[in-house]
This record gives C-alpha cells, structure tokens and sequence, in this order.
C-alpha cells in the first residue's frame, strides 16, 4: 500500500471567534479533558499512519512550537510571520513538503468518539482522481453551533463511497457540511490565489470541473473554533460522554 498523504495543519490563525479564552492561550493549546486540541491532531496522524506533517505556527503563539517539538519532533514547524490566512498557510506548508498532493487538517474539529477521522477517510482515497480535491462531510447538528463549511448540494454515489459534490452554498441548518479535513490536488493547489474571501469561488470552480467529491464522516465532529463548541467539548469530556482515544 502507498505511504498516507502527509498533512498540512494551519495553527497561525488569530482565535478571534473564542474571544477572552484565546488572550492568554492560543486556542489549539486551550485544555480539553486534560489535554489540548492539538492531542486530537496527533492522535488522528498515529491512526491514519501519516509519516509527514507540518504544522504552521506564528510568532505570535510561541507555545504551539514548544509543544510540538515536545509531543511531536519528528513534525515539520513552518512559521506565517503574520495572519495572511489559510492559503497563505497552506503555500508556505507546501514549500516545505515539495508535494502538490497532500491534506490539510483543520486543528479546529475533534473528531468522535475515538479520532479516527482522517483514517476514515484516507482509507478511501483509491479511486478518485488526482486532480481532485475532497472533504469529509457532516450532517450539521444542534451541538455544531453556528459555524461549519459551506453546504455540499451531492449526487449518488460514486467512485466507490465518495459522493459528487455538484455545488456548495452557504452554510445551512440542513444538509451535509465540509468540515475537519481537506484533500488538495494539483487543480486545487494551482487555484490557490486571492485569500481566503476566494474560498467559495475556489470550490464552486472545483465542482462546476466535476473535481469536487465529498463523504460522509462517521461518528461525529466538535467544533472548538467558537465558544459554544468548546464549551460543548469540555462538558462532554468532563462528564465522560467523550474521551481521548487510549484513555
């Protein structure tokens, strides 16, 4: 079998959305049942057996590269010296992995019950293109809050268990979301201008070429990106309705 794709994962951004929590602390490192977010991220790289990964980081969150090289050494740190987004992230992450095939995870989502979520998904990458870009999707529910991908519109399925994301629109309370990870092929990394206001004309072009492909992700996903997932989070791990894989 072909080695896992390496992985991007984007920690430089401002935490704007979580207010007060993130003055102190930058949200990746912010506790959840005893341990950060950036935990989860570790664990869904040993589960999916990806031996490459970066992590961007800022200068302004030292914390996150002294945790890194602590918990994780053999990961790659690449700094964005300030807060152009996540393609500007995504660019510098690239530079460095010299590969226009890899996944970009979002430190932003935990993944239930047991951070195997990206496994889930690489496991089923045979057989779609390799110009393709693709997501898991989520049925977005009460605990997801108010912020998600945009809303996938799918057809049948195809390619094996993938499904033909045929257009994505603003985010909505029903339908299926793009959330946790991202696949970028060569067609999606060439597109990569603009900032992160072209994301959804990036998708829409996507689809509209028929390289957009999506599946659903078991189990659920937490978003700690805003303070009713995070907090969501911290009271199930605290009242033992979630836990750390291993634990």
């Amino acid at each position: 079998m072909a080695p896992p794709l390496p992985v991007v994962i984007p920690c430089a951004g401002l935490g704007s959305r979580l207010g007060a929590l993130t003055r102190d602390c930058p949200k990746e490192l912010l506790p959840i049942g005893g341990k950060p977010a950036l935990h989860g991220v570790l664990l869904e790289l040993t589960a999916a057996g990806v031996r490459d990964a970066v992590v961007v980081t800022s200068p302004r969150k030292p914390g996150i590269g002294a945790w890194v090289r602590e918990h994780a050494p053999a990961v790659v740190l690449v700094e964005q010296p300030e807060p152009l987004g996540v393609f500007d992230a995504v660019e510098r992450a690239r530079a460095a992995l010299g590969t226009d095939r890899f996944v970009v995870l979002f430190p932003d989502y935990l993944h239930l019950p047991d951070q195997t979520g990206l496994a889930a998904v690489l496991d089923q990458l045979a057989g779609l293109p390799e110009e393709a870009s693709a997501y898991p999707l989520v049925r977005r529910g009460p605990e997801h809050g108010g912020r998600l991908g945009p809303t996938a519109s799918v057809s049948g399925a195809m390619q094996g268990p993938w499904l033909r994301i045929q257009e994505v629109g603003p985010s909505r309370p029903r339908g299926l979301h793009t959330i946790f990870a991202e696949l970028r092929g060569t067609e999606h990394t060439r597109r990569l201008a603009g900032g992160d206001e072209g994301i959804g004309s990036l998708l829409s072009g996507l689809a509209a070429d028929g390289l957009l492909f999506g599946v659903q992700l078991p189990g659920d996903v937490l978003d700690l990106g805003i303070p009713a997932g995070h907090a969501d989070a911290v009271a199930r791990f605290h009242s033992g309705r979630a836990c750390w894989r291993g634990r």
